[in-house]
């Protein structure tokens, strides 16, 4: 009787600790582990380095360098889950998905373009942004910039 009294003990604590770590990646009934937030900046006539970063939902931020960037090549990083919620929630509070597919005006010339991929709740929007679009929300340019300081972009273009 005592071996089964243990057994039914072990296996309640067993189930309990495997759902409490599964509602780790559960904010408020939303679960953010399939979602994913890339940004990648072209070259310029310049110098401009050109990269792309992804972070996905889970907090994993995976950088690949290219032209003009330090760090050339894959890098995969974890930053605090809850940086990666906060972007997430920072996109869903935005017109994100309203805004259009492209700023393409040429207001100012030889800069670099920024193309913004949001996939959420299995919805996918790309915005391809030319930075010398000023038409471009400025809800857009703080998304990206947003996205290069949560995930320190610094360390491996400059």
């Amino acid at each position: 009787m005592k071996q089964i009294v243990g057994f039914v003990f072990v296996l309640l604590i067993t189930i309990s600790l495997f759902s409490c770590s599964h509602t780790k990646t559960v904010k408020d009934g939303r679960d953010f582990s399939n979602d994913t937030v890339m940004l990648q900046r072209t070259i310029c006539y310049g110098q401009c380095p050109a990269y792309k970063i992804a972070v996905l939902g889970s907090g994993k931020v995976e950088f690949e360098g290219f032209k003009f960037s330090k760090t050339q090549g894959k890098v995969s990083v974890d930053i605090p889950l809850d940086s990666a919620k906060t972007l997430i929630s920072e996109i869903e509070q935005s017109d994100f998905f309203s805004w259009k597919d492209e700023y393409n005006n040429q207001d100012v010339t030889d800069l670099a373009s920024t193309f913004v991929t949001v996939v959420l709740s299995g919805n996918k929007k790309i915005i391809n942004h030319y930075n010398g679009d000023k038409s471009a929300p400025s809800g857009l340019v703080k998304i990206e910039k947003h996205i290069d300081a949560i995930t320190n972009s610094e360390q491996w273009i400059r």
